[in-house]
Formats: C-alpha cells, sequence, structure tokens
C-alpha cells in the first residue's frame, strides 16, 4: 500500500514537472495573474499578494487566489499565517510573509522543489522494495532451531498433562481418605437393647386384672 501510494505521488510530481518547465521563470518573461488580473511586474504583483491578504475575511475557507507558472493558486489562512496551495496533479504549500518581493520567491521555491521530492521518493521506493525482498528472503529460509522449538513445545505439553494427573490423583486421594475417617453410622446394639429395655414395663407396675382381684377378695 504505502509502495502503490509512493508511486502515485511521483507519477503527479512528475506531470507537475513537466508543467513547470513549460512555463520557465526569467527576468523578461515574469507573469502571475492575482484575482483575475494579471501583472508582469514582480514588484506590483508582491503588492497585490499583500492587498489581498488584507482584505480577506473568511478564515476558515480557501479562496481562488490566480495563476502562476501554470499551477492554479489558492490562498487560506492557518495557524496565524497566510498560505498558499499550488496545484495541479498534487498540492504544493508556502508560507507568505510581510515581504513585497519575498513572497514571489517562496512561491518560486515551491515550485523548484519538485525535482527534489521526486528523488527522494524514488529513494524511498527503492528502500520500500530492499524491504519487501528481504522480508520475501527471510519468509522463505527455514528457521534454524524450528525441530528444537517443537520438541521443546511437545515436552510443556507432556509436563502439563502430568501436572493436571497428578492433582486429580491428589484429590481422589483425599476423597479416599476423608470418606475412610467418616464410618458409616450404625445402630449401637447397646443402645438397642437398651431401648428395648427402657420400653418394657416392669412387673411391680403391670396393671392387675380386674376379673383377678375380684376373684380373690375375702
Amino acid at each position: 500500500m504505502r509502495l502503490k501510494k509512493t508511486q502515485e505521488r511521483i507519477d503527479g510530481l512528475t506531470a507537475d514537472l513537466k508543467v513547470a518547465q513549460s512555463n520557465p521563470v526569467g527576468e523578461d518573461s515574469f507573469s502571475m495573474t492575482i484575482k483575475g488580473n494579471v501583472f508582469t511586474d514582480k514588484k506590483i504583483a508582491g503588492e497585490a499578494i499583500i492587498e489581498v491578504c488584507k482584505t480577506f475575511e473568511k478564515a476558515e475557507d480557501k479562496m481562488d487566489f490566480g495563476e502562476y507558472r501554470g499551477f492554479p493558486m489558492k490562498l487560506f489562512f492557518k495557524s496565524g499565517k497566510f498560505k498558499i496551495d499550488i496545484k495541479q496533479n498534487i498540492t504544493h504549500t508556502t508560507e507568505l510573509e510581510d515581504s513585497i518581493t519575498g513572497n514571489i520567491t517562496r512561491i518560486n521555491n515551491v515550485i523548484e522543489a519538485i525535482p527534489n521530492k521526486i528523488n527522494n521518493l524514488k529513494e524511498r521506493v527503492d528502500t520500500l522494495c530492499n524491504e519487501m525482498e528481504s522480508a520475501k528472503v527471510e519468509a522463505n529460509t527455514p528457521f534454524k532451531k524450528e525441530s528444537e522449538f517443537i520438541e521443546k513445545c511437545k515436552r510443556l505439553k507432556d509436563l502439563n498433562a502430568e501436572l493436571d494427573n497428578e492433582n486429580e490423583d491428589k484429590i481422589d486421594e483425599h476423597d479416599q481418605e476423608h470418606t475412610e475417617s467418616t464410618p458409616t453410622e450404625k445402630p449401637s446394639i447397646l443402645q438397642a437393647l437398651k431401648g428395648a429395655k427402657s420400653n418394657q414395663i416392669p412387673v411391680d407396675k403391670q396393671p392387675i386384672d380386674k376379673s383377678l382381684e375380684k376373684d380373690n377378695i375375702i
């Protein structure tokens, strides 16, 4: 993705360079259009730039400013500075200053810097291509310690399994000990006998048969 975008920018800058080369700067061929007015004198053009900045009202907007060396220009205000975008295919931006001739120089410098931008991006493309090739080589190179890594992973898996089994055995032993130490509750024979004896009515306390008692009356 980065490679594609970088190449697209190179293509745009290359097209812009052709426009600049078709409209070279020269003392005798200077021409700049500002707000529909054509200026062939640098000093007067510089004064016109400053006057437009003074009348600029909507700071958040980009205003169609004019044209220079085949590049449309837009004026805007950002971060406390007046700036100009110069664009055909790629946007080139420069800050303006309170200088009659200095602003013309700044605009020219941005246009003249296009070849350097192209060279820098080409170097960037070469770097990206080299990085891609290196990545491909590394991806196809076998991992030197791959077999050792696999063996250690297997050993770790076995150890985890053994640890899990050991924990389960300990839990089973604990449950078994708990079961053996808690005998099943059975009724005591002695208690049962005592209970049975306590349920019997003593002989001297048993009720007397009334009929017998009556027959023995003297």
